[in-house]
């Protein structure tokens, strides 16, 4: 750390480090998010280890059809890649269904019309599963049931504390930014906090994560720059809603399982009808405000390629030219060089002003997160960075 950063008014200093969990921020843990996928998916075995139960023949079939088709394609065989496929032969039938010039040209005879309508029938049934898939891995409580991982577990929750007293010595305060559906967070705050000193909330909008707890961002003023505040940009596979004209999002853990798939506050392909409510549109312009003040970003298992994100980043390194802030990617393969290469895809497809970061900008530190020595490296080089 320089001598200019030691000196730096400590009140002065929340939210100089953000951090950015992706799905290899999980894929340490019990949880290895999307990292089973397609596996997780269409192994008899492992849905059986799940306590899942097998996918349908047809199905089954299907799926296996486009994770074949993804592979020759040469595209990433990930949960979102499955749904946006299925999302678009969804899309497909509502076209046909509703447009008079596809309907004359495609759908000429009744064989026609039930062969498209029977093809639906089965994306949907995939769409579902998929669903019930997702919903029951990322939503069980896997910290509490591992034995062998239990010292990575803690020596992560840790890695939080102290990179949230690089904000704050006294305050502890990290801004937590994440794309996963997964409870590992909350679960290993549950597990571990007692034996953190200072003792650190963590601030969710939920309290303690009770069931049927209302989300509100009221928890977020109560803890102000204090605490590690987790955001879930995408929702999280134990958020619902009470129905289509209820505003609140509510956590269900133990009711899971009775719970309308239909009321998941989640946004992944095909989920997406309430984009910009909270929590979502909260997380998001917290996330902007965040890209507005930090030094120091830190991206943990992130792909680079979620436009949602990406178009922001962008577009707020562009309106921060004279005091651009540092990247930090944390992950076993990424390279600097690629991280910009993905940002650079992104800035095309952006319809805002954005900036590309330079080289200098950009570190990668290619290690495995929860496995490696990862904590002394990524908080040394954080330490740099300020």
């Amino acid at each position: 750390m320089s001598n200019n950063a030691r000196v730096v008014d400590e009140q002065h200093t929340e939210g100089q480090v953000v951090l950015f969990l992706g799905a290899g921020a999980s894929a340490f843990a019990g949880y290895h998010t999307f990292e089973t996928f397609p596996d997780l998916l269409l192994s008899d075995d492992i849905r059986r280890d799940e306590g899942l139960d097998p996918l349908p023949p047809r199905v089954c079939s299907f799926l296996h059809e486009v994770n074949d088709t993804l592979r020759v394609e040469h595209q990433p065989r990930t949960h979102d890649k499955f749904l946006w496929r299925l999302n678009e032969y969804a899309m497909l039938w509502r076209d046909l269904r509703t447009d008079g010039v596809l309907q004359a040209r495609f759908l000429k005879d009744t064989e026609q019309w039930g062969e498209f309508a029977q093809f639906d029938a089965t994306t949907q049934d995939a769409i579902s599963e998929t669903d019930v898939t997702t919903v029951h891995h990322y939503g069980e409580n896997r910290v509490r049931r591992a034995t062998s991982s239990i010292g990575a577990f803690q020596r992560v929750y840790e890695f939080y504390i102290e990179l949230a007293k690089r904000n704050h010595k006294d305050r502890p305060y990290l801004p937590i930014f994440t794309t996963n559906y997964d409870m590992l967070i909350e679960d290993l705050h549950a597990v571990f906090c007692l034996g953190s000193r200072p003792q650190v909330p963590l601030v969710t909008g939920l309290g303690a994560c009770d069931e049927g707890t209302p989300w509100s961002r009221d928890e977020f003023t109560r803890h102000k720059c204090h605490g590690i505040h987790l955001h879930r940009l995408h929702g999280c596979a134990c958020w619902y809603y009470h129905g289509l004209g209820d505003e609140k999002t509510y956590f269900h853990r133990n009711h899971r399982p009775e719970a309308r798939l239909a009321d998941l506050c989640a946004m992944y392909p095909g989920r997406e009808i309430f984009r910009g409510r909270d929590p979502h549109g909260f997380g998001f312009r917290q996330l902007n405000a965040a890209l507005h003040q930090c030094r120091v970003l830190v991206f943990v298992g992130f792909s680079f390629r979620d436009d949602d994100v990406m178009h922001l980043l962008l577009a707020v390194a562009n309106e921060r030219r004279q005091s651009p802030f540092r990247y930090l990617i944390v992950d076993p393969w990424l390279r600097d060089f690629d991280v910009i290469v993905n940002l650079r895809r992104a800035s095309e497809r952006s319809a805002f002003p954005v900036r590309v970061p330079s080289r200098s900008e950009v570190r990668a530190v290619n290690l495995s997160f929860g496995r490696d020595d990862f904590d002394t490296e990524i908080l040394s080089a954080v330490d740099k960075l300020l």
